[in-house]
């Protein structure tokens, strides 16, 4: 709702019959709702309804990313049942109210789905701790694009405390890849796409000075447009 801070609820584990869990993940987000709302600030609209909507959806999908990496880095999960964390047992995850996620399971439930944020989850996590308290258009807009538009680094020695291209650095592919629809490729052209809107500077030079060393990056290059 407008100017109201989004209050945001999702199930992200739900059950088969007995007690063991049969895991889903909140999905990606379609690229056409995310053109919509671009295409809207471009020309001046501050549909609010839309921003929340694009919003929410991507908190849910960060919140599936970040429960994954701890799940599978840490042995950490909550329970979709009571909310109690469930540790890593020898045979899975479980907890005291009596559900269970078999280990095995729990890996196939987020193979080939970008769901695993790797050395990105301070990106994924930066804006679970931050939207919900945004309230303003322009704050729940600045936060989307930070999102979509940031990178995965490979660090080959010091990690720096912002991350930024250097000799230091390598760049993986972008952050968007996990959140938005679509192959690595066409979410590429998609988020240049958006980093390029008239009307609208965002996060456009950053992205370009980025993604040509990114992986994917090249298919622009073979295009004639992006990082120059």
């Amino acid at each position: 709702m407008a100017g109201g801070m989004v209050i945001i609820a999702s199930r992200l584990l739900t059950y088969s019959e007995g007690s063991m869990a049969a895991i889903r993940w909140n999905g990606r987000v379609p690229r056409d709702k995310i053109r919509r709302l671009y295409e809207g600030v471009a020309a001046g609209v501050e549909d609010m309804e839309l921003a929340d909507d694009v919003g929410c959806s991507l908190y849910a999908r960060c919140e599936s990313i970040v429960r994954v990496t701890v799940g599978y880095e840490e042995g950490r999960l909550p329970c979709p049942e009571c909310g109690e964390e469930m540790p890593l047992g020898d045979d899975g995850f479980r907890c005291g109210c009596g559900r269970a996620v078999g280990w095995a399971e729990f890996r196939k439930s987020y193979k080939d789905r970008q769901l695993y944020a790797a050395n990105a989850i301070g990106v994924f996590q930066a804006f679970l701790d931050g939207y919900p308290g945004d309230s303003t258009f322009g704050e729940k807009i600045v936060r989307i694009d930070t999102l979509i538009h940031s990178f995965h680094y490979r660090y080959s020695r010091t990690k720096p405390k912002r991350p930024s291209p250097s000799d230091d650095t390598v760049v993986n592919r972008p952050t968007g890849a996990n959140l938005i629809e679509g192959t690595l490729t066409e979410v590429i052209l998609f988020l240049d796409g958006l980093s390029s809107i008239e009307g609208y500077a965002g996060g456009k030079r950053a992205w370009m000075g980025t993604i040509g060393m990114a992986n994917g990056g090249e298919v622009l290059s073979r295009k004639g447009h992006g990082a120059k």
